[in-house]
């Protein structure tokens, strides 16, 4: 087995045996990510991270009781309500 190039790290180097996803790519390389206490309003904590991940390649899943949309992504009232697994919540 040859090592990874230093292109591939992100692709290659979290792959544990026979491909399967290493329990650190949920945090390196997350496909789902949870914005608990997301909003719209301006100056806030929870609109400053849906900003900082509105160019996210991945799923990007605002959690707010109070909304039903943000972002123009659907909103979720609680983390138990999401779909799915999550890589990472923030």
């Amino acid at each position: 087995m040859t090592p990874a190039a230093p292109e591939d790290v992100g692709t290659v180097a979290f792959n544990g045996p026979r491909g399967r996803r290493c329990p650190l790519q949920a945090l390196f390389a997350p496909r789902r990510v949870a914005v608990i206490g997301a909003t719209e309003r301006p100056g806030s904590v929870g609109a400053a991270l849906m900003a900082n991940l509105d160019r996210f390649p991945g799923e990007v899943l605002p959690v707010n009781p109070r909304h039903s949309r943000i972002g123009g992504r659907p909103a979720f009232p609680s983390l138990r309500a999401v779909i799915g697994p999550v890589d990472l919540a923030v």
